[in-house]
């Protein structure tokens, strides 16, 4: 019972933090993640990492985005870059 409510909390804990990273911004409904996946012989990744470039890209690609950032965690060491591209 233990290890079913350890998945159950991690498993729950894992959706709410994945579908409420926009919410707190008033205009999060107009905000979007920008990923790709990566296939090698032995797996697939998806990703986050973008080079500073994609913003600018995007919004000459899609001229209704009115803005793009980048958001960096502070650690040299860090596992995600996320690009938020505001519409």
């Amino acid at each position: 019972m233990t290890i079913g409510l350890t998945a159950f909390w991690q498993v729950l804990l894992f959706v709410q933090r994945e579908t409420s990273y926009d919410h707190f911004h008033k205009k999060g409904n107009q905000i979007y993640r920008a990923s790709t996946d990566i296939e090698t012989q032995s797996e697939k990744l998806e990703t986050a990492y973008y080079s500073g470039a994609l913003t600018i890209d995007a919004r000459q690609a899609f001229p209704e985005i009115p803005s793009a950032g980048r958001i960096a965690p502070a650690s040299f060491h860090s596992t995600k870059t996320l690009f938020l591209l505001f519409c």
